[in-house]
């Protein structure tokens, strides 16, 4: 008696460190990855979306002016800001972007041991001075990001706690591997516990199969139901998401969530083979089955 509620209480202890683990996997194998942020950008359309809201903005000013006498007598520097939006194209937002994806995950997963940002302002040669902040011309390709903080207007007491709480997240998720190890073998070893509380080769196969296949596909369910749940939160949402907010926020969430949702899937269907293994086995007689 005491053994099966020992067992009971190791098979939910099991369903949820599983949990645990397939939320650190889908962390570190997932949200660490800068394809996962890629991917969700490109499909909600972010690059567009960014371009056309500049293009539309500037296309008021433009007009703007036009009904004010028009262009004549404005600088050359002031003109090509007017028309910027025919340089900052979704390709340029799309290259700023993923470039600091790349170097902000390269950096925070101990890939790198500087932190610097990609800001072309001279490369693109951006017309800035023509807004007052002749600094912002000082941003490059290869700005240290202590640097692109105080060019943008933070002092010194300021960018230190931002700073130091990036060493803090790059060292913390270079745990990350560790933790991730430690309960995967806690999910091993309390599905070795429960397989061993059992009573009888039947009992222990039998029970076994049936805990992993139940919590694989339980996790396949709260996999599926996250992005359900997204969905929901989307169109009933006051004000209503963009659809490029709600493009992205579905690829966000779906990749997060798919990750553990497939291992669950083959979790259960390994589950499903071994109780289907166990009751042939029990029948032909190659397991006893004790009482």
């Amino acid at each position: 008696m005491i053994k099966r509620i020992l067992r009971a209480g190791l098979g939910m202890i099991f369903f949820f460190v599983f949990l645990l683990l397939l939320v650190v996997t889908a962390l570190k194998f997932r949200l660490l990855e800068p394809k996962f942020w890629k991917t969700a950008l490109d499909k909600g359309g972010v690059y567009k979306q960014i371009q056309d809201q500049i293009g539309g903005s500037l296309s008021q000013s433009r007009e703007s002016v036009r009904k004010q006498g028009g262009t004549a007598g404005m600088s050359k520097e002031m003109m090509r800001l007017l028309y910027i939006d025919k340089e900052l194209t979704a390709d340029r937002f799309k290259e700023l972007i993923e470039t600091n994806v790349d170097r902000l995950l390269g950096y925070v997963n101990g890939g790198s041991k500087d932190l610097s940002l990609f800001l072309p302002v001279k490369e693109w040669n951006l017309p800035v001075a023509v807004l007052g902040q002749p600094a912002l011309a000082k941003l490059t390709a290869q700005t240290p990001v202590e640097d692109a903080l105080m060019i943008l207007g933070m002092k010194p007491d300021q960018t230190k706690p931002i700073l130091e709480r990036l060493g803090q997240v790059k060292t913390l998720l270079g745990y990350l591997t560790i933790v991730w190890i430690i309960i995967l073998l806690l999910v091993v070893g309390i599905g070795a516990g429960h397989y061993f509380l059992g009573v009888g080769p039947s009992d222990r196969i039998g029970g076994t199969a049936w805990l992993v296949m139940i919590s694989g596909f339980l996790a396949k369910l709260i996999g599926v139901g996250a992005g359900r749940i997204f969905e929901l939160i989307a169109v009933n949402s006051k004000p209503p998401l963009p659809a490029w907010g709600a493009e992205l926020g579905r690829s966000l969430v779906g990749q997060f969530f798919d990750l553990g949702a497939t291992i669950g899937l083959g979790v259960g269907i390994a589950g499903l083979a071994g109780v289907m293994a166990a009751i042939y086995l029990t029948k032909k007689g190659k397991i006893k089955v004790d009482k």
